[in-house]
């Protein structure tokens, strides 16, 4: 089957999506920048933000994931999470990385 969802509710979709996983934030504006990082994994990051550059580095799963999940581009994909990096965390993103 095959379903059709508009723009808002896509944002919304990956609100949901992204708000529901529960990370540990380290670092902050003093450190120079964020690392967001899944509670429960080995993992050393999945977000990182830097202050100096106002860029964001997301885990390449993260970014695939959503692009499959909601079939939409790589490039979309990053766009929505920059503004939904943004808006959670009160920072300006300059530019959304996949990150490998």
């Amino acid at each position: 089957m095959k379903y059709t969802i508009n723009h808002t509710q896509l944002i919304r979709f990956i609100d949901v999506y992204l708000s529901k996983t529960e990370y540990i934030l380290l670092g902050g504006e003093y450190n120079g920048e964020l690392v967001l990082l899944q509670k429960g994994t080995d993992d050393s990051h999945d977000f990182i933000y830097t202050y100096e550059d106002e860029k964001l580095y997301v885990e390449t799963n993260i970014v695939n994931a959503i692009s499959n999940i909601f079939t939409i581009s790589v490039d979309d994909t990053l766009n929505y999470i920059g503004k939904w990096f943004a808006n959670k965390y009160k920072v300006n993103v300059f530019e959304t990385i996949n990150w490998y």
